[in-house]
């Protein structure tokens, strides 16, 4: 797992990434293309060998730029390589070969570069921090992108040792996944890349990311790993205690709305998904609020994410009980008890929720109600 780290430096890494230092690693290429001809980007049928040179010979110019330029070469670099995606007069199967085309060229980019082995501590250091700049850009170029071969670069990103990378190779799934942009052999992979990565993430702006991506992909499979995920997550934070809750809490609340409007539509295995996610807001209510009501998070406790939290999982249960065993009497309201902060209260009613959830419709086992919190050392 990794060791949480502060989320100022990822962000400080983020910025010089899109506004960086210049690089000396370049890409081969033979002619230079700095402007895609009009031609191309028009063209009603498939390219030519020519024509799809010509665009190999535009991505491979501009990501030599991205790598070896001044920082404003940089940022003309970014916007060219992006806009060209996205430029409202291209045809069809010009985005296709140039998204396919600049993802490639993109993967093959981001392979850490060889350093001489004489290359000094300065050198090394230099020549990493520049790898690391251009993985960031790289990141931020394929926002737009769409098509076959993004599986390469997404995987790369996800699982990169900075947070800033993988919040912006998680922001790319995420704009990708919102624009139903994955080709469907790859839109598998692309979810179990993201299940792998929601286990470890620990930095908030990275995690909001992938859970947003997650969320929004379409395809069945994504639900059920998206309650795994949620599930997953209550671990890692009661091994963390300060770690901020704002990532799941956006991600519970989503998939509550989905499954209030399955519910009042009578989809298939609707029932199954508020069993899941009633087990899982009991445990994030009875985590957080223990953790709140710890001498050892009591700095947390000022924190707006985590009174959220418990009165979001509340809610998500006070529906289940409501529609799935309606004549059940429910614990007390908490709104008041959380605006005096009075966890021993809360921690009353959760355990009336415990009780309710272990008999009738629910019928819970307890490692369906487990919550483990690590000894202190």
């Amino acid at each position: 797992m990794r060791r949480p780290r502060p989320l100022v430096g990822a962000i400080a890494i983020l910025i010089a990434g899109l506004f960086g230092a210049s690089c000396n690693i370049a890409i081969a290429q033979d002619t230079e293309v700095t402007t895609m001809p009009s031609d191309i980007i028009a063209a009603t049928g498939p390219l030519t060998a020519d024509q799809t040179q010509t665009v190999e010979q535009f991505t491979a110019y501009w990501l030599d730029v991205l790598r070896t330029g001044s920082p404003n070469d940089k940022d003309k670099a970014r916007r060219k390589l992006r806009s060209t995606s996205t430029a409202a007069d291209q045809n069809a199967e010009f985005r296709k070969r140039y998204n396919a085309i600049l993802l490639s060229q993109i993967a093959a980019s981001l392979k850490a570069p060889e350093i001489p082995a004489e290359a000094s501590k300065e050198e090394r250091q230099r020549l990493t921090t520049e790898h690391l700049l251009f993985r960031i850009n790289a990141m931020w170029v394929i926002l737009k992108v769409s098509g076959e071969n993004i599986l390469p670069v997404i995987e790369v990103g996800l699982t990169d040792e900075n947070g800033a990378v993988r919040y912006w190779a998680a922001k790319a799934a995420a704009e990708m996944a919102t624009r139903k942009a994955f080709v469907e052999s790859e839109e598998l992979g692309v979810l179990k890349l993201l299940e792998k990565a929601l286990g470890l993430e620990t930095q908030s702006a990275a995690l909001a990311e992938q859970l947003k991506a997650l969320n929004a992909m379409k395809i069945a499979e994504a639900r059920a790993v998206l309650m795994n995920v949620l599930s997953a997550r209550i671990s890692v934070h009661a091994e963390n205690p300060a770690l901020h809750y704002l990532p799941e809490l956006n991600a519970l609340q989503d998939m509550y709305r989905r499954v209030i409007s399955d519910y009042a539509n009578n989809r298939a295995g609707v029932i199954q998904q508020i069993n899941d996610l009633t087990s899982i807001s009991y445990r994030y209510m009875r985590l957080v609020t223990m953790q709140l009501e710890s001498e050892e998070t009591a700095d947390a406790a000022t924190s707006n994410d985590r009174p959220s939290m418990i009165e979001q999982c509340d809610s998500i249960l006070r529906f289940a009980v409501t529609n799935l065993a309606p004549g059940e009497r429910q614990p007390e309201e908490i709104t008041s008890a959380l605006k005096r902060a009075d966890w021993n209260f809360i921690l009353v009613q959760i355990d009336r929720w415990e009780r309710i959830l272990k008999k009738g419709p629910f019928a819970m086992t307890p490692d369906q109600l487990k919550v483990e919190i690590p000894e202190a050392e």
